[in-house]
């Protein structure tokens, strides 16, 4: 005699079969069997198979539960070891009777479902029982699978052996590059190598299975607690933001996958959320992440480039709109500034592409402003939140894991609304990255996802200028009004180009303001916006101030100095032309108005 093989599959059923040297029932003599067992449903109810053929049947609907539970107490006494003496019927109360495997309950059968089965408890029990006792009469080995095998690519799962032959199992895994198999003690470790269909053999000397064996990716890879960075404090409202694009990042998705995370429970420093993951012929997601912050040691370089967005404004469909490298310990502003001229929505956010075989860490500081239709509102409350963020020396630090890419400060503009952002970058470590500033139909994904291969590098950056400029001015009581323009010289790069306004520009600018006359004077700094329509916002000495709306008739007093008889007064004004405001603005060094 040789074994007949039965390969065992479940689609939607917890499975297992009684594999054999013959198909003549459980009274032949077989020696090392391979025993498993299944549940399934019929239309007479649901049914437990043991030895290939129908063991328990338990007539009519809502019995599903109570089987399971059955089967996998019946599964657990296999494993430990099963001898025919060690299953027993005993009468209980109302007249039901039990079946026992070493004095543990596994079933009581009653008088209603005795009559269902046309017959009485103490029949009932004893039929059942000798069935068991005959499956177990000879050597079997036991596997706890009661259904497929399901492994997660990268990952291994470990099946319980069992049962009273266990030395003469062997297992393999068809086809071999699909996973590793590892025969232990009393199981069976297998390890996925790659996303795939096959089976797991397992054989004795006399019988061999096969079992049906799944290996898949998660459609997200999601940390148990992920530490965000920081290099300062940040506020409740800020430190949501950051905690979600350390999310983003620290969350690696499938290709197809969609990712939900809710936010909405982020709290300072400490909190969890919940991500869930779904995508096709993967493995699900949902799990909760603990989210906390982390002190970072060093500050974020002051970035000497600005890169601007801006071209076109007006985005009439998907479009990458910027793209530029950035190397090791190199700092960048970032500043974008678009009309959604499309028939629909789109998403505008900035993507970053690490194609190196190396995690890159990166600092992130600034803030996205939108949607909405005011121009010069919407710029002015992302410069301000920028120059917030920078007078704090305040930024998240993050990762990005090698060959991957994420999608961060998206914002969704209806058709006609503005969107207006301004960030620092800068790479801490490895890389290089590609940065893109993009217009999407979709979407983003709350996570990072893979790159297969690495495209070839085409830089769509148009507007790469110097980051940065530094003035000095004085103004003395009695001398004439002192004016220091704001963009109106255009930066001018390498490559031809000039960047009108300077938006995106840092302007630090020392002023000193003296009076050396012998009475009590007062010095004032005003705004002036002879372009048009304009804000402005600035740190002077490090306090945040900023101004109305302004046009060419108006002047604004932004702040006034009090000087003694002989005094000298020091400043530092800190500033930079906003998006969506006009262009050259002046500050004026003049005596204060009475």
């Amino acid at each position: 005699m040789r074994p007949t093989m039965r390969f065992v599959t479940a689609k939607g059923v917890a499975a297992a079969l009684v594999v054999g040297l013959s198909t003549a029932g459980p009274t032949a003599c077989l020696s090392q069997r391979i025993l498993t067992v299944r549940t399934r449903q019929t239309s007479l109810g649901s049914e437990m198979m043991v030895g290939g053929q129908v063991w328990l049947r338990l007539r009519g609907p809502g019995h599903a539960a109570q089987v399971e539970r059955t089967a996998s107490g019946l599964r657990a006494a296999l494993l430990a070891g099963m001898w025919p003496k060690d299953v027993q019927v005993k009468a209980a109360e109302g007249g039901a009777y039990e079946l026992r495997i070493k004095e543990r309950v596994l079933l009581v059968v009653t008088r209603q479902e005795a009559a269902a089965q046309k017959s009485v408890p103490a029949s009932l029990a004893e039929r059942w029982a000798e069935q068991l006792r005959e499956f177990v009469a000879s050597p079997y080995v036991v596997c706890a699978l009661s259904a497929e095998l399901q492994v997660p690519v990268g990952e291994s799962r470990t099946v319980q052996i069992g049962g009273t032959a266990t030395g003469a199992l062997s297992a393999v895994v068809v086809p071999q590059d699909l996973a590793t198999v590892v025969r232990q003690d009393n199981a069976i470790r297998v390890s996925a190598l790659r996303a795939g269909d096959g089976q797991l053999w397992l054989s004795t000397p006399s019988d061999s299975a096969a079992f049906s064996l799944r290996a898949r990716h998660w459609a997200a890879l999601v940390p148990p607690t992920l530490s965000v960075g920081l290099t300062a404090r940040l506020r409740p409202e800020e430190w949501r933001e950051a905690a979600k694009i350390a999310l983003a990042c620290g969350i690696r998705a499938q290709p197809l996958a969609d990712v939900r995370v809710d936010v909405s429970g982020l709290a300072a420093g400490d909190s969890t959320v919940r991500v869930i993951a779904r995508a096709p012929d993967c493995l699900p997601v949902d799990k909760v992440v603990r989210v906390e912050s982390a002190a970072w040691g060093q500050g974020l370089t002051l970035p000497r480039r600005v890169w601007v967005s801006n071209y076109p404004e007006r985005v009439r469909g998907p479009k990458i709109l910027l793209r530029d490298r950035l190397g090791f310990k190199e700092a960048v502003r970032l500043l974008w500034h678009h009309v959604n001229n499309a028939m629909g929505p789109l998403w505008f956010g900035v993507r970053l592409w690490n194609f190196g075989d190396a995690d890159a860490t990166f600092a992130w500081s600034g803030a996205v402003s939108g949607p909405g239709h005011d121009e010069v509102y919407l710029g002015h409350v992302a410069t301000r939140a920028y120059l917030d963020l920078l007078n704090r020396g305040a930024a998240i630090v993050a990762v990005l894991r090698s060959r991957s890419w994420v999608e961060l400060a998206s914002v969704r503009a209806g058709p006609g609304h503005i969107v207006s952002g301004v960030s620092a970058l800068q790479l801490l470590a490895g890389g290089p990255l590609v940065v893109e500033v993009a217009a999407s139909m979709a979407p983003p994904v709350f996570a990072s996802r893979g790159i297969d291969s690495v495209p070839s590098f085409s830089r769509l950056c148009r507007f790469d200028f110097p980051g940065m400029t530094e003035a000095t001015a004085s103004f003395t009581v009695g001398e004439p009004w002192k004016f220091i323009r704001i963009g109106h010289i255009p930066a001018a790069n390498d490559e031809g180009g000039v960047l009108r306004g300077n938006y995106g520009v840092l302007h630090w600018i020392d002023v000193q303001v003296s009076n050396p006359t012998t009475m009590h004077a007062a010095v004032e700094l005003a705004v002036h916006a002879p372009a048009g329509a304009a804000r402005m916002v600035m740190l002077l000495d490090g306090q945040l101030l900023d101004t109305p709306l302004l046009d060419r008739a108006t002047y604004y007093v932004i702040h006034r100095w009090g000087l003694e008889a002989g005094e000298v007064r020091r400043a530092t004004i800190t500033t930079m032309p906003q998006a969506g405001s006009n262009y050259p603005v002046v500050l004026i060094l003049r005596p204060a108005r009475k």
